[in-house]
């Protein structure tokens, strides 16, 4: 039996927590905004490994007047402390016995320095791969972005491969490279997708897009 590639993204598929989560809400707040707001070109700038952790935390201390070091460990804690439930931990070794399991991320520097290892995610993954090692984001142009590169890279074959991801622009962009996806929408979603994929059963591409427009 031909094994699948199970592309399987990390926040809001596997991983449900934030790193800024244990800072208070009126803080995370002043983040937020700065960040996702009124600089989201700057979030999109660290994802492509532009910036560092630091030299972000420098700024969001200069513009929103926020201490430093106060928002660093509180950061670095909460990267360090990220969970992946022990269903989905299950669900993956399970699935990993019969196929490829690739980790894709739009993320950070701090992805590779405080979660990675925390998580053990080398035991569940075969490939891990973070946008912030190679400047591209699964959301640029199809034949440009992160999915293209990866799949390029590591000559992995898209008619063979399928895609776990919460966000539907990245299940679309996947599926016109050719593979096929699942909108997941919560950690039942993921469970109960990987046991499906589990045994290496071929997916319908039908499947993969009524999930993709049910959302």
């Amino acid at each position: 039996m031909k094994k699948q590639n199970i592309f399987i993204d990390f926040d809001g598929t596997i991983c449900f927590d934030r790193f800024w989560r244990l800072l208070p809400l009126e803080i995370r707040s002043k983040i937020g905004k700065f960040l996702f707001q009124d600089n989201l070109q700057l979030f999109k700038e660290w994802m492509r490994g532009k910036r560092s952790s630091e030299e972000i935390h420098h700024m969001i201390s200069e513009e929103c007047g926020l201490n430093y070091n106060m928002m660093w460990e509180h950061f670095v804690r909460g990267c360090q402390t990220v969970s992946v439930s022990e269903d989905i931990l299950k669900a993956l070794l399970d699935c990993k016995k019969n196929n490829t399991l690739i980790l894709i991320t739009d993320n950070l520097d701090c992805f590779n320095r405080f979660v990675k290892k925390e998580l053990n995610l080398s035991n569940y993954f075969h490939y891990i791969f973070n946008s912030y090692d190679y400047g591209r984001l699964k959301e640029d142009p199809v034949q440009e972005g992160l999915f293209k590169k990866i799949i390029d890279l590591n000559k992995f074959d898209l008619h063979n491969s399928v895609l776990l991801d919460n966000d539907a622009q990245n299940c679309e962009l996947f599926n016109q490279l050719g593979g096929k996806s699942f909108l997941i929408k919560d950690k039942e979603d993921t469970v109960s997708t990987l046991n499906m994929l589990r045994k290496g059963n071929n997916v319908s591409p039908l499947l993969g897009y009524s999930r993709i427009n049910s959302k």
